[in-house]
């Protein structure tokens, strides 16, 4: 086991949390306090890189790894399916729970599960990674220099075969219903960030870099990214913290890059911790189940988004300890710990 990718799990989630947690502030600019703003600004810019680091992790873990094709899909099956189905079904519940009319819910489950690829907004990445592991395996045979058969071919034309499929339904949803269907187009993006964590692994000595001037770079670009976000809020009109601040933009890239790097050449000082392998080990959970805390904190809190200064650090935390706990917990059950 790599502890330094464990380091990165915990930086990863606590990231996924925190984004979320000041992800309306930054939305009502103009309407919470400067400090608010700035300061969602700034952890936003910063902390995009979070689901990037997710997948460099998983990157550097399943790649360049001996394993057949069906043992591959098998067990990315098995640990995939269950998540997203029970999870896109527990926060379809939340929803009707919390007022969503009869209407709304058929139309959910007839069109938004295809057309957004999931019910809750925070689970695009399980759609996201599904798709990207059904190319796995032919990533994997490129790095290890084998010889695709016959039949891997076959099998990779087959695979592709629903996109072309799914492109035909989002042209009908958009040019008749308006609907935008883009969930199953960003897995290849992400196929670069699962790349560079295999190539960073196990290549790190390739790229030159001292540590303080990687740390450099991280806050200017940081700043870059703050200041266009403010620029396209404040001239533009585009309140939108994925508007130049996106995973599929150049800034969130090599702010993954250098992090991932960063930890990479600091391995040897990142020793074992109890604490940091256990939150690493539900971190998947974490994301799966945070939003339901956080969206708990939003609306029980008195006037939540005029202190955002307290509520903001203070919404954060305990909204990664009850996310751990009850993610660490409901693993003791074995239906639960196949679904987080």
């Amino acid at each position: 086991r790599k502890v330094w990718l464990d380091y990165l799990r915990v930086i990863a989630i606590l990231a996924v949390i925190t984004g979320h947690v000041i992800a309306d502030f930054y939305r009502m600019f103009g309407e919470v306090g400067q400090a608010e703003w700035w300061l969602s600004n700034i952890l936003s810019a910063l902390l995009r890189s979070a689901v990037p680091i997710f997948v460099m992790v998983s990157g550097a873990v399943l790649l360049g790894r001996s394993y057949s094709m069906e043992e591959f899909y098998k067990k990315r099956a098995v640990r995939l399916i269950p998540p997203i189905l029970f999870c896109n079904l527990v926060y379809l519940g939340i929803y009707v729970y919390d007022g969503m009319d009869t209407q709304t819910l058929f139309w959910t489950l007839k069109a938004l599960i295809i057309v957004n690829g999931y019910v809750a907004p925070h689970l695009w990445y399980l759609s996201m990674f599904a798709c990207l592991m059904l190319f796995v395996p032919f990533i994997n045979k490129f790095i290890l220099g084998e010889k695709p058969t016959a039949r891997d071919l076959g099998v990779l034309l087959g695979i592709t075969f629903p996109f072309f499929l799914l492109n035909t339904i989002a042209s009908v949803a958009f040019n008749i219903y308006h609907l935008p269907m883009e969930w199953f187009k960003i897995f290849p993006w992400f196929m670069v960030y699962f790349i560079a964590g295999y190539y960073i692994d196990n290549y790190s000595g390739n790229i030159p870099l001292r540590n303080g001037l990687i740390v450099t770079t991280i806050i200017i670009l940081t700043a870059i990214g703050a200041g266009l976000n403010y620029y396209a809020a404040n001239s533009l009109g585009i309140v939108k913290d994925y508007f130049i601040v996106t995973e599929m933009g150049p800034l969130v890239f090599l702010i993954s890059m250098l992090v991932f790097l960063l930890a990479k050449n600091l391995s040897s000082r990142l020793l074992a911790n109890r604490v940091v392998s256990a939150i690493a080990e539900v971190s998947f959970g974490m994301y799966l189940i945070h939003e339901i805390f956080n969206g708990i904190f939003c609306k029980i809190l008195p006037d939540y988004y005029a202190h955002g200064l307290i509520y903001i650090p203070s919404v954060i935390v305990m909204t990664s300890i009850l996310s751990f706990i009850s993610i660490f917990l409901l693993r003791k059950i074995p239906f639960m710990r196949a679904v987080c």
